[in-house]
């Protein structure tokens, strides 16, 4: 009965979910990995439609998936307010911060290229040149540069 209960561990009911508490004192589980997990959990609060259990069914099904997966109380909590709250428990996508992108392949060419006419003068040195070209010579290639601050040339 074990083998068959593992297969169909997300269908069984509420009394072979019980009975399989009631046998199951001394046997330990643990999942695999967080995203199987979640999975299960799930399935099996779906399929018994959780959030609309009374408070035993409830604290039977939460016994039962503490059991298979290896969980503690407080975290078995938190995925299902997190299932309540989100309706499922797949990972959520990562959005990275990006911040704008100010200065393109030909700026940064150009700051090599005076780095190299002037063999690479301080960060000061270079803002300063920057905006003697733009200020005094009216060079347009350097406009974008002008601005650019110390921290950015580093």
């Amino acid at each position: 009965m074990t083998i068959e209960i593992m297969k169909n561990s997300t269908s069984l009911s509420l009394a072979e979910i019980k009975e399989f508490l009631d046998s199951s004192s001394t046997l330990k589980f643990k999942s695999k990995s967080r995203k199987e997990r979640n999975d299960w959990i799930e399935k099996i609060l779906i399929h018994h439609k959780y959030l609309k259990c009374f408070k035993p069914e409830k604290t039977l099904l939460r016994k039962y998936i503490q059991k298979i997966t290896g969980i503690s109380k407080a975290q078995l909590t938190r995925l299902t307010d997190e299932y309540k709250r989100r309706g499922t428990l797949k990972a959520k996508e990562y959005k990275r911060n990006k911040f704008p992108k100010v200065y393109d392949l030909e700026e940064i060419a150009l700051l090599g290229k005076i780095d190299n006419a002037h063999n690479v003068l301080s960060g000061p040195a270079t803002k300063r040149i920057i905006k003697e070209e733009v200020e005094i010579y009216n060079n347009k290639e350097y406009e974008k540069l002008k601005d650019l601050s110390v921290s950015h040339l580093y």
